[in-house]
Protein backbone atom coordinates (compact mmCIF):
# COMPACT_ATOMS: atom_id res chain seq x y z
CA UNK A 1 0.00 0.00 0.00
CA UNK A 2 1.38 3.39 -0.96
CA UNK A 3 2.37 5.94 1.62
CA UNK A 4 1.21 8.96 2.24
CA UNK A 5 4.48 11.09 0.47
CA UNK A 6 4.16 8.73 -1.96
CA UNK A 7 0.75 9.54 -2.90
CA UNK A 8 1.47 13.35 -2.23
CA UNK A 9 4.48 12.88 -5.09
CA UNK A 10 2.63 10.96 -7.28
CA UNK A 11 -0.83 13.92 -7.07
CA UNK A 12 2.22 16.20 -7.31
CA UNK A 13 4.27 15.18 -10.47
CA UNK A 14 0.49 14.45 -12.49
CA UNK A 15 -0.33 18.14 -11.49
CA UNK A 16 3.09 19.15 -13.09
CA UNK A 17 2.94 17.46 -16.15
CA UNK A 18 -0.42 18.89 -16.30
CA UNK A 19 0.59 22.09 -16.56
CA UNK A 20 3.76 21.49 -18.39
CA UNK A 21 1.29 20.50 -21.05
CA UNK A 22 -0.60 23.14 -20.88
CA UNK A 23 1.87 25.78 -21.15
CA UNK A 24 1.36 26.03 -25.53
CA UNK A 25 -1.99 26.92 -24.88
CA UNK A 26 -1.11 30.27 -23.35
CA UNK A 27 2.18 30.56 -24.57
CA UNK A 28 4.03 31.68 -27.60
CA UNK A 29 7.54 31.22 -28.92
CA UNK A 30 10.30 33.88 -27.22
CA UNK A 31 13.25 35.03 -28.65
CA UNK A 32 16.37 33.48 -27.94
CA UNK A 33 17.23 36.68 -25.59
CA UNK A 34 14.28 35.68 -23.45
CA UNK A 35 16.16 32.37 -22.39
CA UNK A 36 19.09 33.93 -22.05
CA UNK A 37 17.58 36.44 -19.43
CA UNK A 38 15.76 33.62 -18.12
CA UNK A 39 18.84 31.59 -17.56
CA UNK A 40 20.57 34.43 -15.62
CA UNK A 41 17.83 34.96 -13.51
CA UNK A 42 18.55 30.85 -12.36
CA UNK A 43 22.37 31.64 -11.90
CA UNK A 44 23.38 29.83 -15.19
CA UNK A 45 23.24 26.52 -14.25
CA UNK A 46 24.66 25.36 -17.72
CA UNK A 47 27.46 27.00 -17.32
CA UNK A 48 29.06 24.66 -14.81
CA UNK A 49 28.88 21.65 -17.08
CA UNK A 50 30.73 20.14 -19.97
CA UNK A 51 28.28 20.17 -22.87
CA UNK A 52 27.94 18.67 -25.82
CA UNK A 53 26.14 19.78 -28.34
CA UNK A 54 23.64 18.40 -30.80
CA UNK A 55 21.43 19.33 -33.84
CA UNK A 56 19.97 17.78 -36.91
CA UNK A 57 16.75 16.68 -38.74
CA UNK A 58 17.06 12.71 -37.85
CA UNK A 59 19.48 10.69 -35.76
CA UNK A 60 19.85 13.25 -33.08
CA UNK A 61 18.50 11.23 -30.16
CA UNK A 62 20.88 8.42 -31.34
CA UNK A 63 23.67 10.20 -31.34
CA UNK A 64 23.21 11.87 -27.87
CA UNK A 65 22.43 8.01 -26.67
CA UNK A 66 25.79 6.69 -28.27
CA UNK A 67 27.67 9.78 -26.39
CA UNK A 68 26.09 8.69 -23.26
CA UNK A 69 26.82 5.49 -23.09
CA UNK A 70 30.39 5.90 -24.20
CA UNK A 71 30.93 8.74 -21.32
CA UNK A 72 28.90 6.30 -18.98
CA UNK A 73 31.30 3.13 -19.82
CA UNK A 74 34.32 5.73 -19.20
CA UNK A 75 32.95 6.31 -15.83
CA UNK A 76 31.97 9.64 -16.54
CA UNK A 77 28.76 11.07 -14.64
CA UNK A 78 26.85 12.58 -17.16
CA UNK A 79 23.25 13.93 -17.52
CA UNK A 80 21.17 14.09 -21.39
CA UNK A 81 18.60 16.32 -22.67
CA UNK A 82 16.51 14.94 -25.08
CA UNK A 83 12.74 15.42 -26.96
CA UNK A 84 10.53 13.96 -27.35
CA UNK A 85 9.52 11.58 -24.37
CA UNK A 86 8.03 8.38 -24.79
CA UNK A 87 5.90 7.10 -22.03
CA UNK A 88 7.29 9.54 -18.89
CA UNK A 89 8.34 13.05 -19.26
CA UNK A 90 11.58 12.38 -16.89
CA UNK A 91 12.75 10.64 -19.70
CA UNK A 92 14.00 13.81 -20.89
CA UNK A 93 15.99 13.43 -18.22
CA UNK A 94 18.33 10.59 -17.95
CA UNK A 95 21.85 11.06 -15.33
CA UNK A 96 23.93 7.88 -15.37
CA UNK A 97 21.54 5.65 -17.17
CA UNK A 98 18.54 6.40 -14.94
CA UNK A 99 15.50 9.33 -15.38
CA UNK A 100 15.65 11.66 -12.86
CA UNK A 101 14.23 11.03 -9.79
CA UNK A 102 10.40 12.14 -8.99
CA UNK A 103 11.71 14.44 -5.90
CA UNK A 104 14.53 16.31 -8.08
CA UNK A 105 12.33 16.43 -10.89
CA UNK A 106 9.57 18.47 -8.73
CA UNK A 107 12.28 20.39 -7.01
CA UNK A 108 13.35 22.09 -10.42
CA UNK A 109 9.59 22.32 -11.58
CA UNK A 110 8.92 24.14 -8.09
CA UNK A 111 11.75 26.47 -8.69
CA UNK A 112 11.27 27.68 -12.36
CA UNK A 113 7.88 28.03 -11.69
CA UNK A 114 8.31 30.35 -9.31
CA UNK A 115 10.79 32.61 -11.21
CA UNK A 116 8.25 32.36 -14.01
CA UNK A 117 5.95 33.66 -12.29
CA UNK A 118 7.99 35.95 -10.76
CA UNK A 119 9.30 37.44 -14.15
CA UNK A 120 5.78 37.59 -15.34
CA UNK A 121 4.85 39.93 -12.83
CA UNK A 122 7.64 41.78 -13.82
CA UNK A 123 5.98 42.00 -17.41
CA UNK A 124 8.09 39.42 -18.94
CA UNK A 125 6.88 36.53 -21.00
CA UNK A 126 6.38 33.05 -20.24
CA UNK A 127 8.60 30.32 -21.05
CA UNK A 128 7.19 28.42 -23.19
CA UNK A 129 7.07 24.15 -22.86
CA UNK A 130 10.73 23.57 -24.23
CA UNK A 131 12.43 26.72 -22.68
CA UNK A 132 10.73 25.60 -19.56
CA UNK A 133 11.87 21.74 -19.66
CA UNK A 134 15.71 23.42 -20.47
CA UNK A 135 15.75 24.92 -17.60
CA UNK A 136 14.50 22.63 -15.51
CA UNK A 137 17.31 20.34 -17.14
CA UNK A 138 19.95 22.32 -16.06
CA UNK A 139 19.24 22.42 -12.56
CA UNK A 140 18.82 19.12 -12.57
CA UNK A 141 21.68 18.67 -14.09
CA UNK A 142 24.08 21.07 -11.79
CA UNK A 143 22.69 19.63 -8.80
CA UNK A 144 23.06 16.28 -9.38
CA UNK A 145 26.67 16.63 -10.07
CA UNK A 146 27.26 15.29 -13.31
CA UNK A 147 30.73 16.52 -15.30
CA UNK A 148 29.11 16.13 -18.83
CA UNK A 149 25.36 17.26 -20.21
CA UNK A 150 24.41 16.24 -23.95
CA UNK A 151 21.64 18.11 -25.09
CA UNK A 152 19.89 17.81 -27.77
CA UNK A 153 18.15 20.80 -30.00
CA UNK A 154 14.36 21.11 -29.47
CA UNK A 155 13.76 22.57 -33.24
CA UNK A 156 16.55 23.98 -35.41
CA UNK A 157 20.04 25.55 -33.79
CA UNK A 158 20.05 29.00 -34.57
CA UNK A 159 17.36 30.44 -31.96
CA UNK A 160 16.93 27.36 -29.93
CA UNK A 161 17.02 27.32 -26.06
CA UNK A 162 19.52 25.01 -26.01
CA UNK A 163 21.91 27.71 -27.53
CA UNK A 164 22.60 29.45 -24.71
CA UNK A 165 25.17 27.38 -23.91
CA UNK A 166 28.45 29.31 -24.95
CA UNK A 167 31.09 27.54 -25.03
CA UNK A 168 30.28 23.84 -25.70
CA UNK A 169 33.18 21.28 -25.80
CA UNK A 170 31.99 19.88 -29.15
CA UNK A 171 28.81 20.47 -31.73
CA UNK A 172 27.79 17.81 -33.28
CA UNK A 173 25.08 18.15 -36.50
CA UNK A 174 23.40 14.99 -37.61
CA UNK A 175 21.42 14.85 -41.29
CA UNK A 176 19.54 17.61 -42.17
CA UNK A 177 16.29 17.74 -44.06
CA UNK A 178 13.66 19.70 -45.41
CA UNK A 179 11.48 20.37 -41.82
CA UNK A 180 9.42 23.06 -39.99
CA UNK A 181 9.86 25.06 -43.10
CA UNK A 182 7.70 27.96 -41.70
CA UNK A 183 9.92 28.75 -39.22
CA UNK A 184 13.38 27.15 -40.77
CA UNK A 185 13.14 28.31 -44.08
CA UNK A 186 12.05 26.32 -47.01
CA UNK A 187 15.77 25.55 -48.94
CA UNK A 188 17.79 23.09 -47.29
CA UNK A 189 20.48 25.31 -47.29
CA UNK A 190 17.86 27.94 -44.97
CA UNK A 191 17.72 24.74 -42.72
CA UNK A 192 21.07 23.63 -42.36
CA UNK A 193 22.24 27.46 -41.49
CA UNK A 194 19.33 27.23 -38.72
CA UNK A 195 21.37 23.71 -37.60
CA UNK A 196 24.91 25.31 -38.18
CA UNK A 197 23.43 28.02 -35.78
CA UNK A 198 24.82 25.72 -33.08
CA UNK A 199 28.97 26.50 -34.04
CA UNK A 200 30.51 28.63 -31.50
CA UNK A 201 33.96 30.32 -32.38
CA UNK A 202 36.89 27.78 -31.75
CA UNK A 203 34.56 24.92 -30.90
CA UNK A 204 35.15 21.63 -33.35
CA UNK A 205 32.01 20.80 -35.32
CA UNK A 206 31.48 17.03 -35.98
CA UNK A 207 28.82 16.80 -39.20
CA UNK A 208 27.23 14.35 -41.25
CA UNK A 209 28.98 15.05 -44.93
CA UNK A 210 26.33 13.04 -46.98
CA UNK A 211 24.69 16.05 -48.22
CA UNK A 212 27.12 18.66 -50.67
CA UNK A 213 24.98 21.60 -49.93
CA UNK A 214 24.64 20.91 -46.16
CA UNK A 215 27.82 19.98 -45.97
CA UNK A 216 28.75 23.47 -47.86
CA UNK A 217 26.52 25.09 -45.09
CA UNK A 218 28.51 23.59 -42.40
CA UNK A 219 31.72 24.15 -43.75
CA UNK A 220 31.20 27.62 -44.12
CA UNK A 221 29.84 28.85 -40.89
CA UNK A 222 32.72 26.67 -39.22
CA UNK A 223 35.31 28.24 -41.28
CA UNK A 224 34.07 31.80 -40.49
CA UNK A 225 34.18 31.14 -36.64
CA UNK A 226 38.26 29.40 -36.73
CA UNK A 227 36.12 26.06 -35.94
CA UNK A 228 37.68 22.95 -36.89
CA UNK A 229 35.03 20.76 -38.80
CA UNK A 230 34.69 16.78 -39.08
CA UNK A 231 33.10 15.83 -41.86
CA UNK A 232 31.57 12.12 -41.64
CA UNK A 233 29.88 10.27 -44.86
CA UNK A 234 28.61 6.48 -45.05
CA UNK A 235 31.18 5.39 -47.10
CA UNK A 236 33.32 5.53 -43.90
CA UNK A 237 31.05 2.71 -42.39
CA UNK A 238 32.37 -0.56 -43.95
CA UNK A 239 29.28 -3.32 -42.66
CA UNK A 240 30.40 -7.03 -42.27
CA UNK A 241 27.99 -10.03 -41.83
CA UNK A 242 26.34 -10.13 -38.82
CA UNK A 243 25.17 -12.98 -36.79
CA UNK A 244 22.66 -13.12 -34.06
CA UNK A 245 21.43 -9.63 -34.10
CA UNK A 246 22.62 -6.29 -34.47
CA UNK A 247 24.63 -5.05 -37.40
CA UNK A 248 28.84 -5.35 -36.88
CA UNK A 249 30.62 -2.70 -38.86
CA UNK A 250 34.07 -0.61 -39.14
CA UNK A 251 34.77 3.07 -39.15
CA UNK A 252 37.34 3.96 -41.38
CA UNK A 253 38.09 7.63 -41.65
CA UNK A 254 40.84 10.05 -41.29
CA UNK A 255 40.69 10.85 -37.60
CA UNK A 256 39.90 6.78 -36.61
CA UNK A 257 42.08 4.09 -37.83
CA UNK A 258 40.07 1.26 -38.88
CA UNK A 259 38.04 0.53 -35.78
CA UNK A 260 35.21 -2.51 -35.65
CA UNK A 261 31.79 -1.71 -33.83
CA UNK A 262 29.32 -3.91 -32.80
CA UNK A 263 25.84 -2.33 -32.96
CA UNK A 264 22.65 -3.88 -30.63
CA UNK A 265 20.28 -1.76 -33.42
CA UNK A 266 18.68 -3.62 -36.41
CA UNK A 267 18.67 -0.11 -38.51
CA UNK A 268 21.80 0.33 -41.16
CA UNK A 269 21.67 4.12 -40.44
CA UNK A 270 22.89 3.42 -36.62
CA UNK A 271 26.02 3.13 -37.84
CA UNK A 272 26.54 7.12 -39.15
CA UNK A 273 24.74 8.10 -36.09
CA UNK A 274 27.65 6.00 -33.99
CA UNK A 275 30.32 7.52 -36.24
CA UNK A 276 29.40 10.50 -35.60
CA UNK A 277 29.46 10.41 -31.63
CA UNK A 278 32.40 8.18 -31.71
CA UNK A 279 34.26 10.95 -33.50
CA UNK A 280 32.89 13.82 -31.71
CA UNK A 281 33.73 11.71 -28.09
CA UNK A 282 37.36 11.47 -29.44
CA UNK A 283 37.63 15.12 -30.26
CA UNK A 284 37.14 15.52 -26.73
CA UNK A 285 39.50 13.33 -25.15
CA UNK A 286 42.17 12.19 -27.91
CA UNK A 287 42.31 8.41 -28.49
CA UNK A 288 44.36 6.24 -26.63
CA UNK A 289 44.14 2.08 -27.05
CA UNK A 290 42.60 1.86 -23.77
CA UNK A 291 39.64 5.14 -24.66
CA UNK A 292 39.04 2.42 -27.50
CA UNK A 293 37.86 -0.69 -25.92
CA UNK A 294 35.55 1.87 -24.02
CA UNK A 295 34.25 3.13 -26.77
CA UNK A 296 33.57 0.05 -28.28
CA UNK A 297 31.75 -1.52 -25.37
CA UNK A 298 30.05 2.14 -24.91
CA UNK A 299 28.58 1.93 -28.28
CA UNK A 300 27.76 -1.82 -28.09
CA UNK A 301 26.03 -0.94 -25.03
CA UNK A 302 23.83 2.15 -26.32
CA UNK A 303 19.97 1.56 -26.74
CA UNK A 304 17.18 4.08 -27.65
CA UNK A 305 13.38 3.24 -27.33
CA UNK A 306 11.37 3.87 -30.18
CA UNK A 307 13.94 3.59 -33.50
CA UNK A 308 13.75 0.53 -35.20
CA UNK A 309 12.64 -1.50 -31.38
CA UNK A 310 11.72 -4.80 -31.68
CA UNK A 311 8.81 -4.71 -29.23
CA UNK A 312 7.17 -8.67 -29.74
CA UNK A 313 7.88 -11.15 -31.76
CA UNK A 314 8.40 -10.01 -35.73
CA UNK A 315 7.16 -6.58 -34.57
CA UNK A 316 8.99 -3.15 -34.86
CA UNK A 317 8.74 0.61 -33.46
CA UNK A 318 10.27 3.13 -35.41
CA UNK A 319 9.72 6.76 -34.64
CA UNK A 320 10.62 7.76 -38.63
CA UNK A 321 8.96 10.97 -39.03
CA UNK A 322 10.11 12.56 -41.90
CA UNK A 323 10.65 11.82 -45.44
CA UNK A 324 14.23 11.28 -44.80
CA UNK A 325 13.36 9.46 -41.72
CA UNK A 326 10.92 7.05 -43.35
CA UNK A 327 13.53 6.39 -45.98
CA UNK A 328 15.91 5.39 -43.63
CA UNK A 329 13.31 3.29 -41.85
CA UNK A 330 12.49 1.50 -45.21
CA UNK A 331 16.25 0.65 -45.93
CA UNK A 332 16.46 -1.09 -42.16
CA UNK A 333 13.05 -3.03 -42.89
CA UNK A 334 13.91 -4.49 -46.20
CA UNK A 335 16.97 -5.50 -44.63
CA UNK A 336 14.98 -7.36 -41.93
CA UNK A 337 12.18 -8.35 -44.32
CA UNK A 338 14.98 -10.09 -46.67
CA UNK A 339 14.40 -13.49 -48.11
CA UNK A 340 10.51 -13.59 -46.50
CA UNK A 341 8.02 -15.45 -48.22
CA UNK A 342 5.28 -13.51 -46.66
CA UNK A 343 5.26 -9.28 -47.31
CA UNK A 344 5.30 -7.13 -44.29
CA UNK A 345 1.96 -5.15 -42.59
CA UNK A 346 2.30 -1.87 -42.04
CA UNK A 347 0.50 0.33 -39.08
CA UNK A 348 1.23 4.48 -40.00
CA UNK A 349 0.27 7.50 -38.50
CA UNK A 350 1.74 10.90 -38.17
CA UNK A 351 1.46 14.66 -37.42
CA UNK A 352 0.43 17.12 -39.45
CA UNK A 353 3.09 19.89 -39.40
CA UNK A 354 5.37 16.91 -41.07
CA UNK A 355 5.64 16.29 -44.88
CA UNK A 356 3.09 13.35 -45.34
CA UNK A 357 2.16 13.32 -48.72
CA UNK A 358 5.80 12.93 -49.45
CA UNK A 359 6.21 10.12 -46.71
CA UNK A 360 3.33 7.88 -47.94
CA UNK A 361 5.06 8.11 -51.66
CA UNK A 362 8.32 6.62 -50.12
CA UNK A 363 5.99 3.90 -48.36
CA UNK A 364 4.73 3.19 -51.62
CA UNK A 365 7.15 3.55 -53.66
CA UNK A 366 10.23 1.96 -51.91
CA UNK A 367 8.61 -1.53 -50.52
CA UNK A 368 5.61 -3.90 -50.69
CA UNK A 369 3.36 -4.39 -47.85
CA UNK A 370 0.72 -6.84 -47.50
CA UNK A 371 -1.40 -4.46 -46.24
CA UNK A 372 -1.77 -0.43 -44.89
CA UNK A 373 -3.73 0.53 -41.29
CA UNK A 374 -3.94 4.36 -40.69
CA UNK A 375 -4.85 5.69 -37.54
CA UNK A 376 -4.61 8.67 -35.79
CA UNK A 377 -2.39 10.31 -33.01
CA UNK A 378 -3.31 11.44 -29.33
CA UNK A 379 -2.20 14.58 -30.02
CA UNK A 380 -3.71 18.02 -31.37
CA UNK A 381 -0.74 17.92 -33.89
CA UNK A 382 -1.84 14.31 -34.93
CA UNK A 383 -3.62 13.38 -38.44
CA UNK A 384 -6.83 11.76 -38.48
CA UNK A 385 -6.84 8.37 -40.01
CA UNK A 386 -9.40 9.80 -42.79
CA UNK A 387 -7.04 12.72 -43.87
CA UNK A 388 -4.02 9.66 -44.23
CA UNK A 389 -6.53 7.65 -46.36
CA UNK A 390 -6.69 10.46 -48.31
CA UNK A 391 -3.15 10.81 -49.23
CA UNK A 392 -3.20 7.31 -49.54
CA UNK A 393 -5.85 6.87 -52.27
CA UNK A 394 -4.07 10.20 -54.36
CA UNK A 395 -1.09 7.91 -54.66
CA UNK A 396 -3.33 5.21 -56.78
CA UNK A 397 -1.82 2.27 -55.49
CA UNK A 398 -2.75 -1.18 -55.65
CA UNK A 399 -1.66 -1.93 -52.21
CA UNK A 400 -4.66 -2.45 -49.93
CA UNK A 401 -5.16 -0.36 -46.90
CA UNK A 402 -7.61 0.99 -44.21
CA UNK A 403 -8.51 3.55 -42.00
CA UNK A 404 -8.99 2.89 -37.90
CA UNK A 405 -9.70 6.07 -35.53
CA UNK A 406 -8.30 4.89 -32.73
CA UNK A 407 -4.82 3.95 -32.34
CA UNK A 408 -4.91 1.16 -29.76
CA UNK A 409 -7.78 -0.76 -31.63
CA UNK A 410 -5.36 -0.31 -34.78
CA UNK A 411 -2.50 -2.13 -33.44
CA UNK A 412 -4.69 -4.61 -32.01
CA UNK A 413 -6.78 -5.87 -35.48
CA UNK A 414 -3.22 -5.73 -37.88
CA UNK A 415 -1.66 -7.90 -34.79
CA UNK A 416 -5.08 -10.12 -35.45
CA UNK A 417 -3.90 -9.91 -38.51
CA UNK A 418 -0.42 -10.95 -38.34
CA UNK A 419 0.40 -14.54 -39.79
CA UNK A 420 3.43 -16.35 -37.87
CA UNK A 421 6.83 -14.80 -39.10
CA UNK A 422 5.13 -12.18 -40.63
CA UNK A 423 6.13 -8.97 -39.74
CA UNK A 424 4.21 -5.57 -38.43
CA UNK A 425 6.17 -2.42 -38.74
CA UNK A 426 4.88 0.60 -37.04
CA UNK A 427 6.48 4.02 -37.61
CA UNK A 428 5.17 7.60 -38.52
CA UNK A 429 5.85 9.19 -35.40
CA UNK A 430 7.50 9.01 -32.24
CA UNK A 431 4.52 10.61 -30.16
CA UNK A 432 2.31 7.60 -31.87
CA UNK A 433 5.08 5.44 -30.71
CA UNK A 434 5.53 6.74 -27.70
CA UNK A 435 1.69 6.60 -26.95
CA UNK A 436 1.76 2.88 -28.01
CA UNK A 437 4.73 1.93 -25.59
CA UNK A 438 3.00 3.40 -22.82
CA UNK A 439 0.00 1.01 -23.44
CA UNK A 440 2.29 -1.79 -23.89
CA UNK A 441 4.44 -1.33 -20.20
CA UNK A 442 0.63 -0.77 -18.80
CA UNK A 443 -0.52 -3.81 -19.99
CA UNK A 444 -3.47 -2.82 -22.24
CA UNK A 445 -2.21 -4.15 -25.44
Amino acid sequence: MATDHELTIKRRMQEATDFLYAIPKFTKKNPLAHTEMFMDRLGNPQDSLKVIHVAGSNGKGSVCSFLFSILRECGCPVGMFTSPHLVDIRERFMINGEMVSEEMFLQAYDDVLQLAGQMQEEGESFPTFFEFLFAMGMLIFARSGVEYAILETGMGGRLDATNVVKRPLVCVITSVSLEHTEYLGDTIEAIAFEKAGIIKPGVPVIYDGNDKAVSQVIRNRAKTLESDSYEITKNMCKFHETVGGGIDFSLVSPYDNKTDFHLSFSAPYQAMNAALAVTAFYRIVGQTEILKKLVQAGVAKASWPGRMQQVREDVWFDGAHNPDGIRAFLTAAKSLCKGDSQKPLLLFSMVRDKDYHQAVKELLGRMEWEEICVTGIPSERGLAAEELEAALKEEHDDTPFYGVKDYREAFRQMLGKKNDGQKLFVTGSLYFIGALLKEIQNAEL
